[in-house]
């Protein structure tokens, strides 16, 4: 698990530094994994947006289940006792991730209909989890280790067609009014706002980081500068409105409960 960490890492260190060069355009990055190489693939394209067309072949999820019966055989329950890396491995499993592929960036599926390590009730299960506008599901006849040369042919090809449509970037300057985060004022009082930052990494595990940011307390009007805050890291931005009442709520979670309070908060 963590040697593919660092593997995914130092892709992003090379993909970083031909970006630099003239004839690389890192706004058309997509990614292919086989096997475990799409199973870790789901949650690092999941977190990083750089990956802009993502091919997932013979992945599903439920990741220490397959990791265990694949190193122990396929004596489960035997293998889980045996086995002491379990939880070590639930925090990367791929169902936590996947949903945050969403939006524009394409996602395909190639699965076999008698995969015996992948079941392919866990290749639906994810694929009805990603919320991308754009995503397919093929099937192929056979097993794990049976996929056809014609489906490596079909998967490069479709990549190559979704990166196609992303307008070239080379040769653009970045518009300040890009780096520009807007937001519609509530109506009645007079407010002011304060803007709180967190990491889309936290995100897609499910927790939140948040907190104050530099010149984004106590805003005036409805609207910040992001030129002057870039890290280099991907963040999420929540903003609460505040008056003579005190600072209001930063909005809910998808399951209706409340966000948690920045730590820390804005005077």
């Amino acid at each position: 698990i963590y040697q593919n960490i660092v593997d995914i890492r130092r892709a992003r260190m090379v993909i970083d530094a031909l970006d630099e060069t003239r004839n690389f355009d890192a706004s058309r990055v997509g990614y292919i994994g086989w096997s475990f190489g799409g199973l870790m693939g789901q949650d690092a394209t999941s977190i990083d947006p750089l990956f802009q067309a993502q091919v997932f072949c013979l992945s599903g999820s439920r990741l220490p289940d397959n990791l265990i019966c694949g190193f122990k055989g396929c004596d489960e329950q035997a293998a889980r006792q045996e086995c002491h890396n379990e939880e070590s491995l639930e925090w990367s499993e791929p169902y936590w991730f996947v949903e945050h592929l969403d939006g524009w960036r394409p996602v395909l599926y190639i699965a076999g209909n008698a995969d015996e390590r992948i079941a392919p009730e866990e290749v639906v299960e994810a694929h009805g989890l990603v919320t991308s506008g754009d995503k397919d599901l093929r099937w192929f006849d056979g097993g794990h280790t049976d996929m056809p040369a014609s489906e490596y042919v079909h998967a490069r090809a479709w990549q190559r067609s979704r990166l196609a449509r992303i307008p070239d970037l080379r040769s653009r300057k970045l518009d300040p009014a890009t780096q520009r985060l807007t937001w519609s004022p509530p109506p009645g009082d007079t407010f002011s706002f304060n803007v709180y930052r967190g990491s889309l990494a936290a995100l897609a595990a499910g927790g939140y980081d948040h907190r104050s940011v530099d010149q984004g307390c106590a805003l005036t009007e409805p609207q910040l500068d992001l030129a002057d805050l870039g890290d280099g890291e991907n963040h999420y931005y929540l903003v609460a409105s505040s008056n003579q009442a005190g600072e209001g709520s930063l909005g809910s979670r998808s399951d209706g409960s409340r966000r948690p309070p920045a730590s820390p908060t804005c005077p």
